[in-house]
């Protein structure tokens, strides 16, 4: 017999994040969906149910997306966070139960970030990413986008990885400029952080094409 996402739920039983409108709990590892539920049912969940937040392109020229966040609603007031990379399944990460959603959602982008995924028990990205798509930009504010990239580089900087002349290099190669000599200044590297932010940074609906996920970007 097919399990459902209810079915799924008692997986998650440690309370990760509280917030003033709600919890959410993740599972002793992260669930593969298809695993879980069966290839045929993850399938037809996935194509029919699954509200895209906010995908990656860590390359180009395709910008096709290598990380990918998205939300598995159950009724109104609760659901399953997911994330995927190119060419790998669709993972459970978290279980929301809130009264607005939006809180949650954006507390726990910023919390996967700011562990590069380790808290979930996955990777989330390898470098900065070159292109960043909102999907839904009512559940995830611009200013969470913001705090869980700033939370995505002091993660970089604490495990002996130098982002700054990669997100230096990108920012120069897409702007024309590169007047970010002293990057040891903390002013500096929020100026570097915004401006990189408005150039990758875009915000579309989930209806919009974007790159599949199904391949890994081409390296540069």
């Amino acid at each position: 017999m097919n399990r459902t996402l209810e079915d799924l739920a008692v997986a998650f039983g440690e309370c990760r994040l509280q917030t003033p409108t709600g919890r959410l709990f993740k599972p002793a590892a992260p669930v593969d969906l298809a695993h879980a539920l069966g290839g045929r049912v993850a399938g037809r969940l996935l194509r029919d149910r699954l509200q895209s937040i906010i995908d990656f392109a860590l390359s180009t020229p395709h910008l096709a997306a290598s990380t990918a966040v998205g939300l598995l609603p159950i009724g109104d007031r609760s659901g399953f966070l997911c994330m995927r990379r190119a060419g790998a399944p669709t993972q459970v990460l978290a279980a929301v139960v809130t009264k607005r959603m939006e809180t949650p959602v954006s507390v726990f982008f910023v919390d996967l970030l700011g562990s590069n995924g380790h808290a979930y028990g996955v990777r989330a990205l390898e470098h900065p990413p070159v292109f960043i798509a909102n999907r839904s930009p009512e559940l995830l504010r611009h200013a969470f986008v913001l705090e869980g990239f700033t939370a995505w580089m002091r993660w970089a900087e604490r495990h002996g990885v130098d982002p700054w002349p990669v997100l230096q290099r990108e920012v120069a190669e897409r702007w024309g400029r590169g007047d970010w000599d002293d990057l040891s200044n903390a002013a500096r590297r929020r100026s570097l952080v915004r401006l990189s932010l408005a150039i990758a940074y875009v915000e579309r609906p989930a209806a919009m094409p974007m790159p599949s996920c199904s391949k890994a970007p081409k390296a540069r």
